[in-house]
């Protein structure tokens, strides 16, 4: 069984994306089905920020949005982009 926002987001990432396993040896450019192998992959493009990824270390952080900034909505209500 396979999770649809996984394949979803391999779906959406950069064509070449950015990868690595360990940080030491440096980056490498591949395609994707090469880069979603590595442990750190580049998921947005260098012109557009399509995800933005959160790197919580708690237990049940993944269906717990408590601690989620609820001024975040309501401070760029009236930014409009162009």
């Amino acid at each position: 069984m396979t999770s649809l926002a996984l394949d979803y987001f391999a779906d959406h990432l950069p064509r070449k994306p950015y990868h690595t396993d360990d940080f030491l040896y440096g980056l490498r450019i591949n395609n994707t089905d090469v880069a979603k192998l590595a442990r750190y992959i580049q998921h947005n493009s260098p012109h557009a920020a399509f995800w933005f990824v959160f790197d919580v270390d708690r237990i049940g952080a993944a269906i717990d949005w408590t601690g989620v900034c609820a001024q975040f909505s309501e401070k760029f209500h009236d930014v409009k982009i162009i």
